[in-house]
């Protein structure tokens, strides 16, 4: 069933009753327009007409769907004396995430301001990035705890400090080689696999692997993943760059602990089983994608895939702001953000 198909009302209070079904019809349809990133290999146009041809697709099953529950109904109360239960539908649910809360309080606040706000589609946009991109456990031992990032820093010294050494003692290995070239960004330092190659202009893809918060040691093994990844930069003429966070801190907040960089969207699958046959090798575990986030997405020619994300659903819930409820915009900018993050865009 689709995402679409899935939406209900989220909140039930006096300011819903005066809201009309073709109203919350109309909001729903808004986000599915924007309801995926576009593909690398599409234009505009197709974009559109793919769009429009899948919403009239789910309102003919929507309606097909609710006949069949009408009758359904009648059979159960039918046959009520000797029905069965049955299991619920199980349906994955983020609602409870703690980044999840945060992000609707936040919004809720900046909506409430909007009178005097003429910045609420990059504040919203900054709000839904983190919220798809912080770790939950960081938003629970921060925001939830009544702790800041310096308090976390201080409850973790010694993890600090490890990490800060050996990312040094890392840099310091491949500055003394020629086959690789450190490259490094604000929030992250990663390595360069193919320095010698001139720089792409092509479209960025990126494969995303979440390590658990307990085992940040897994950067001591980055060398070897570099060259792992070197081998099949230069068997494909690709260009591949590998970065982790910059800072235990960082690691610590952020949902991806991973990010390979590359231009060759045919080596997507190449790149995550290199890295899976890594972290076995190195005892290193996978931890679940934040919100099922998708583990291979490409960027826009300015924008991470995430900030795309973000920037889409921003510009949306500003231009609805007064226009709706601002519950009801909340919860679908958060449900339409999580559900873009979950598709690639490759």
């Amino acid at each position: 069933m689709s995402f679409e198909n899935n939406i209900s009302t989220p909140i039930n209070n006096d300011a819903d009753q005066n809201i009309s079904p073709e109203e919350i019809s109309a909001v729903k349809k808004d986000m599915h327009m924007t309801g995926r990133a576009m593909r690398i290999d599409e234009t505009m146009d197709e974009y559109k007409a793919e769009r429009e041809k899948s919403w009239t697709e789910i309102e003919q099953q929507q309606a097909s769907q609710d006949q069949a529950a009408i009758e359904s109904a009648r059979q159960f109360i039918a046959n009520i004396d000797s029905q069965e239960p049955r299991p619920n539908e199980q349906t994955e649910n983020y609602e409870d995430l703690p980044n999840v809360i945060l992000a609707k309080q936040k919004l809720k606040k900046i909506l409430e301001d909007n009178k005097n706000n003429s910045n609420m589609a990059t504040q919203a946009e900054t709000i839904l990035y983190e919220m798809l991109t912080r770790r939950s456990e960081f938003i629970s031992s921060t925001d939830g705890a009544g702790k800041n990032a310096a308090d976390l820093l201080q409850d973790n010294k010694t993890q600090v400090e490890w990490y800060r050494n050996t990312r040094a003692n890392i840099e310091q290995m491949l500055n003394q080689g020629s086959e690789f070239k450190w490259d490094s960004n604000p929030g992250w330092f990663g390595i360069n696999t193919r320095p010698e190659e001139a720089k792409r202009e092509s479209t960025n893809i990126k494969a995303y692997v979440t390590i658990p918060s307990g085992e940040y040691p897994f950067i001591q093994h980055l060398p070897q993943l570099a060259q792992e990844l070197r081998q099949l930069s230069l068997e494909t003429d690709d260009i591949i760059q590998v970065k982790v966070p910059e800072s235990f801190s960082a690691f610590f907040a952020h949902n991806d602990s991973i990010v390979v960089h590359f231009k060759n969207k045919d080596n997507a699958n190449r790149i995550l089983e290199i890295l899976n046959t890594w972290m076995q090798s190195n005892d290193i575990h996978e931890a679940p994608r934040e919100m099922g986030r998708t583990k291979i997405a490409a960027d826009s020619k300015d924008k991470s895939f995430s900030s795309l994300v973000a920037s889409n659903i921003a510009s949306w819930l500003e231009q609805n702001a007064g226009k709706y409820d601002s519950n009801i915009l909340i919860n679908e900018a958060v449900k339409h953000s999580i559900r873009q993050s979950q598709q690639s865009s490759i």
